[in-house]
């Protein structure tokens, strides 16, 4: 799409820069020689093709040109995609190559800017360096476009950079992406309140947070953001468990001595924290107990019923033991005493946090499958704590932040009126 549109308008709008400047210079040139010839227009009258072009060109001419020509292609490339075994849309495998056929209409545009108006250019710019200075710094312009030209010409050519790797899976337009984001992130940074709504509205957002989080870096406060991200996915556990408990998830006695055999096997009191290791073995071991169920169905589980309430048992056991590796995850990395990522809570908040998860642990780690179907006993653990966290972004960070976005917007905006106002006086 940047090939389509972006280079004629590249082209087409440094033209009509350049054909706008050489317009001014004849017609300063047309007025100096009408007066040194006592205003006889006949000896002062230009008639070659580029005055010609000069004295036609205006700026809506130039911009209904620059929109029928892109639409056109537009409507040649669309055309073309469903008629040509050549074009790239066509072989998904090749990616985003370039081919002729596709890009005539481009091709047409850099040849007849290189081969016809880059030496009309060149020939009145020599004419004229010597009266009007500012022509060398157009010339160097002007140069750097041809290279750029015949790049383009060059890149269709040669295979080898025609089909790179980077062109194929990374697009010439993907910079839209960054501009679509930034887009996105303005419309809804401009929509913020100054409270904990606001607040809670960045951290859930994706664009917004990723803002946030960079000005965190800058507050101090980086882990307070990270425990922010690590107790969301905490709380979509466990209402996504708290939902599974809402099912009927009755186990038959073979099934709850299976599974309980099966944990007895690799369970150890002595583990209260950090023991992910065990909880796969439990996975493992439950996995295995599924399909010793599945080989013995015929004899001793006859019922359809039985058997999804099995599944779905099994489900809500692994999901439990996600909870129980996250739980202890967040303490070890947010409050643990040499925790990588420790908070500012209060010392007594921390030891009570401390010994309901050594209880669960206790729990998790006992030898009867009971708990397992029961409310879940750690859910609201970290609840304080995110308030806390809450409470020190919203004071610490969060007000800063809209701030100084609010600051940096009347700036720019005063910067713009300005520029207005210079703009009308030049103009007056």
């Amino acid at each position: 799409m940047y090939i389509h549109v972006g280079y004629p308008m590249i082209l087409i709008t440094s033209f009509g820069c350049i054909i706008n400047y050489l317009k001014q210079c004849y017609y300063s040139v047309y007025i100096y020689e009408k007066t040194v010839n006592n205003n006889d227009e006949s000896k002062s009258k230009k008639t070659s093709l580029l005055h010609r072009i000069c004295e036609l060109y205006t700026q809506s001419r130039l911009l209904n040109f620059l929109l029928t020509f892109v639409i056109l292609q537009l409507l040649y490339s669309l055309v073309v995609s469903y008629v040509s075994d050549n074009y790239s849309l066509v072989y998904i495998k090749k990616g985003f190559c370039c081919f002729s056929v596709e890009y005539l209409p481009q091709i047409v545009l850099v040849c007849i800017f290189l081969f016809v108006s880059f030496p009309l250019i060149v020939y009145q710019f020599y004419r004229l360096h010597e009266n009007f200075k500012f022509v060398n710094t157009l010339m160097i312009n002007l140069l750097i476009m041809t290279i750029s030209a015949a790049l383009f010409i060059w890149a269709l050519v040669v295979p080898s950079y025609n089909c790179s790797l980077i062109v194929r899976y990374l697009p010439s337009d993907a910079y839209a992406l960054i501009l679509i984001n930034l887009y996105y992130m303005n419309k809804k940074a401009n929509k913020l309140e100054l409270n904990k709504n606001g607040l809670i509205k960045v951290l859930n957002d994706e664009f917004l947070f990723n803002e946030f989080f960079e000005f965190c870096k800058r507050k101090c406060c980086v882990e307070n953001a990270i425990f922010h991200i690590e107790y969301k996915k905490f709380k979509e556990l466990n209402n996504l468990y708290m939902k599974k408990s809402k099912w009927d998830l009755t186990f038959g006695e073979h099934c709850i001595l299976k599974i309980s055999k099966s944990k007895s096997k690799i369970s150890s009191p002595d583990s209260v924290l950090n023991d992910s290791s065990n909880i796969d073995k439990i996975t493992k071991s439950s996995n295995y107990d599924s399909d010793e169920f599945k080989n013995s169905k015929d004899s001793n589980w006859t019922s359809d019923l039985d058997f999804s309430n099995f599944k779905d048992g099994k489900k809500k056991i692994i999901l439990y033991s996600e909870i129980h590796t996250l739980a202890n995850d967040i303490y070890t990395n947010f409050i643990d005493e040499n925790a990588k990522y420790g908070l500012n809570i209060p010392d007594k908040i921390a030891k009570d946090i401390k010994n309901d998860l050594l209880i669960h642990n206790q729990r998790f780690n006992s030898n009867t499958n009971t708990q397992l179907n029961e409310e879940n006993d750690i859910e609201e653990i970290f609840d304080y704590i995110y308030d806390e966290i809450l409470q020190d972004l919203y004071l610490n960070a969060y007000t800063d932040f809209i701030l100084n976005r609010n600051k940096n917007k009347e700036k720019n905006h005063r910067k713009k009126n300005k520029n207005k106002n210079i703009n009308y006086d030049f103009d007056n």
